[in-house]
Order: structure tokens, then sequence, then C-alpha cells
């Protein structure tokens, strides 16, 4: 996990948001103690809930949804902790590994052995 301090939209101050484990995909989610967000990884183009709340999620950013755009600098940010940080995202307690890497391939395809998804390159 990694924490992003800014400030977008109707925000007064700016608050530090936490990067949700990355899934694949164009877009990524961040959450603070009061907002929940989700950007455009490429454009940075996203939302973010419009109040603060305490406690805030992706229901308070369904209900009350305003348009905004990440900052360049914080989105280049993630975009580089995304790819190099040796392909790990975060682990737990040294036993599981968050690969990141392979999400950014077009040629990445998924494959599922039981309870456990393998990703891998189908050069």
């Amino acid at each position: 996990m990694k924490d992003y301090t800014f400030k977008v939209a109707n925000m007064k101050k700016a608050q530090e948001f936490t990067l949700y484990p990355y899934t694949g995909g164009d877009f990524i989610y961040l959450q603070s103690d009061k907002r929940f967000s989700r950007f455009n990884l490429r454009t940075g183009e996203g939302f973010i809930n419009a109040t603060n709340r305490n406690y805030a999620n992706s229901i308070h950013l369904q209900i009350e949804p305003i348009k905004c755009q990440l900052p360049e600098d914080i989105k280049t940010e993630i975009q580089g902790f995304l790819w190099h940080n040796e392909g790990k995202d975060g682990n737990i307690n040294n036993v599981l590994h968050f690969e990141n890497k392979p999400l950014f391939s077009e040629t990445a395809s998924f494959k599922t052995t039981g309870n456990l998804t393998l990703l891998s390159n189908a050069d």
C-alpha cells in the first residue's frame, strides 16, 4: 500500500489517500478518511465523492460523484510506483507479493487454478 497527499475538486485542504491494490485495467481507487475516488490511470480523469464523510467508500462515490482531475505529478508518481517498484505493489509478512508489471501488458492472460488465479504472458 502506498499513500499520496493531494487536493482535487471542491476539497478545502489536501488529504492523504491510500492506493488500493492494483488489479489491472485503466482504473485505480484511492481512499482517504473522508473521501473515496476512482481515477483513470492513463488520463488522470476521475470522480470523487462530493462531501467529506467519515469512512467514505464506493457507495458514497456512487451517490454523490463529482468529476475531477488527478494532479499530474501524483498520476506520474502512481504510474511509476506501479511499474518500477520491482513489480511489487506490496507484500503481507513477506509471504504474499502483489505483482503489477504483467497487468500493464496487453498480452497478459489469466488462468484460474482452483481458488488461485495465475497471471501469465501469452507471448
